[in-house]
């Protein structure tokens, strides 16, 4: 029998939103908190070796925080995920102009992304052991100089083990690009304060997207063989901020990246749908694991493709699966 998940408050923003925290639950007792402000994460709690359970994401205590800062901790992002070169594309031979926010280029959707926006509430539930919500928001056409108008819906559910999943979906009105992703940052240790270079992490992409000085990749798509872009065999995690291609053999879930802490002996599996996933570990307090598509892809034909039409909706899964090292 269905259960609501009721919310707790989190906050308030002007004028006189309440904003409201999820917590979904499993049987094990591995959970997730999740914020209708910018559909954010803010907890994923999993088990030890000694079965302590701790909060293994970076998470700000308040709402202004998740407003003002510039890291975002957790948050669903769009309406494009990564650069876009200029801040413009061409699509269908017209030029659109968007909103710049990192010099001259447009990170993360712009000024005003999905991190910033409240979204709606479809769903709460937990239903035969799994913990289930929907949140939506629709970014009117034009909106940080996107076109059409985009409905995006993204679920959240977990259970019944140590795992979870991040379905998407977004439609639009008129011909547009999207990439959306989750941007937690994690530290398996569960410790904020403990640095992550004893973390290792191994990818699944023997390619990878090089950049220039801004981060704007260059068109190659490269072998990370004899690089140190080479995490195949799972090397101690230096720092990056890259995209890497994902060797896959078609549609579908695939393995994407297995990150294991040895001090807490926590390990989590990401699989996905999406073509790449972005690294970035230069805080040295974490590491983001942003499944996507390659960054500034409407500018390179190589690239695969980003652009989402009425007819056809833009759909993209991300499962994430804790366990103990030693185990499967």
């Amino acid at each position: 029998m269905a259960r609501t998940i009721l919310p707790s408050y989190f906050g308030t923003i002007e004028p006189h939103v309440r904003i409201e925290r999820y917590d979904l639950s499993s049987r094990s007792g591995f959970s997730i908190s999740v914020l209708n402000y910018g559909a954010t994460i803010v907890g994923m709690n999993a088990p030890d070796r000694y079965g302590r359970k701790q909060n293994v994401v970076l998470a700000y205590d308040d709402v202004r925080s998740y407003r003002e800062k510039r890291w975002y901790l957790g948050a669903t992002i769009g309406r494009f995920a990564n650069r876009i070169a200029g801040g413009e594309f061409e699509l269908d031979g017209k030029r659109y102009v968007l909103s710049t926010n990192e010099g001259g280029n447009t990170l993360h959707g712009g000024v005003r992304g999905f991190d910033k926006a409240v979204w709606e509430k479809v769903q709460s539930r937990q239903v035969d052991g799994i913990a289930e919500l929907i949140l939506r928001h629709v970014s009117p056409d034009g909106d940080q100089g996107f076109p059409g108008e985009l409905e995006t819906t993204v679920r959240f559910m977990v259970g019944p083990g140590s795992n979870f999943e991040i379905h998407y979906v977004a439609r639009t009105t008129r011909p547009t690009i999207v990439n959306l992703t989750n941007h937690s940052y994690f530290n398996l240790s569960g410790d904020p304060a403990r640095a992550i270079d004893t973390h290792r992490l191994q990818l699944r992409a023997s390619r990878y997207t090089p950049v220039d000085e801004s981060l704007i990749p260059t068109g190659e798509i490269a072998p990370v063989e004899g690089t140190r872009y080479d995490l195949r065999a799972g090397p101690p995690l230096g720092s990056f901020d890259t995209n890497f291609v994902l060797d896959r053999n078609g549609p579908g879930l695939a393995p994407a990246a297995s990150l294991h802490d040895p001090y807490s002996g926590r390990m989590l599996d990401v699989y996905t749908t999406e073509p790449g996933i972005q690294v970035f570990s230069g805080r040295g307090d974490s590491v983001a694991l942003e499944t996507q598509h390659f960054p500034d892809s409407p500018h390179y034909v190589q690239f695969p493709s980003t652009v989402v039409r009425p007819d056809h909706p833009f759909t993209s899964v991300t499962a994430y699966f804790f366990r103990l090292d030693g185990m499967r």
